[in-house]
């Protein structure tokens, strides 16, 4: 199993001085045109289909005309799609409306900050510091389980639902009783600088929580703190919360004090 994170650097072809800044729809089409062809690459290069590789994508900044996209593929034929894409994307503009392409000027695999290229070993390396500070860097939706409720992203909600995905992605065990400590309060949220933003899914609006979070292993069982350090590393690569294929719900996990 890998997990490949990585920037797209986009370039609008013809690149006019005089053109505009790419809006909201430009970056959504360009956005869904890239997602889709990384999933038909991770489509054809499985052999089963839960074996497909899980793809997001998130824009990240923009700079003048250009777009940065941050994407993320999960799986076992994680790097042959990524090759794949690469092949189809250097000679494929994409087309975002009638007079205006984007073309992929680069692929950014060694970026300090949004790329890596890991597997399971690399989510268990042993950690044992009692805090872990999250950025939320686009909006995370988080709902009671079972519910349509959104909720405030405490420690039990949030890493609940890695945990789940840890155990879909069939990947090592974690030690018994980690979603108990979980429920009893074992790791609580000890600071936050959260606001609520708005994003823009097909022609709806989702709200979610940005800015940073902490949370803080109040308990000293070193096998459950490692294995948060490990779920909080695989919610880089698949997100948290609601719509993390099209952009939301992206973390990095932040070094250093929360407050300052």
């Amino acid at each position: 199993m890998y997990f490949l994170a990585f920037l797209l650097r986009c370039t609008p072809i013809p690149r006019d001085a005089t053109s505009h800044a790419p809006d909201l729809v430009e970056e959504k089409h360009l956005q869904e045109s890239l997602l889709r062809m990384f999933e038909e690459q991770g489509g054809a290069s499985s052999h089963a289909a839960h074996q497909q590789v899980r793809v997001t994508m998130a824009r990240i900044e923009d700079q003048r005309q250009d777009v940065t996209l941050r994407a993320t593929l999960v799986g076992h034929e994680a790097l042959t799609t990524l090759q794949g894409a690469m092949n189809v994307l250097s000679g494929q503009p994409i087309e975002v409306s009638h007079e205006k392409s984007y073309q992929v000027m680069a692929i950014d695999v060694m970026h300090p900050q949004w790329s890596a290229i890991w597997g399971w070993a690399d989510l268990l390396r042993p950690c044992y510091n009692r805090c872990i500070r999250l950025r939320f860097v686009t909006p995370v939706q988080l709902t009671f389980p079972g519910t349509d409720t959104w909720c405030f992203p405490s420690a039990s909600v949030l890493f609940t639902e890695v945990y789940q995905s840890w155990q879909q992605l069939h990947g090592p065990p974690l030690p018994d009783g980690v979603a108990r400590y979980l429920e009893d309060g074992g790791c609580v949220v000890s600071d936050y600088r959260l606001s609520l933003q708005r994003e823009h899914e097909h022609n709806e609006t989702a709200t979610g929580f940005s800015g940073s979070i902490m949370y803080d292993c109040h308990t000293r069982n070193l096998a459950y703190i490692a294995a948060l350090h490990a779920l909080a590393r695989l919610a880089f690569f698949t997100g948290v919360g609601s719509a993390t294929r099209h952009g939301m719900g992206v973390i990095r996990i932040q070094e250093g004090r929360l407050l300052r």
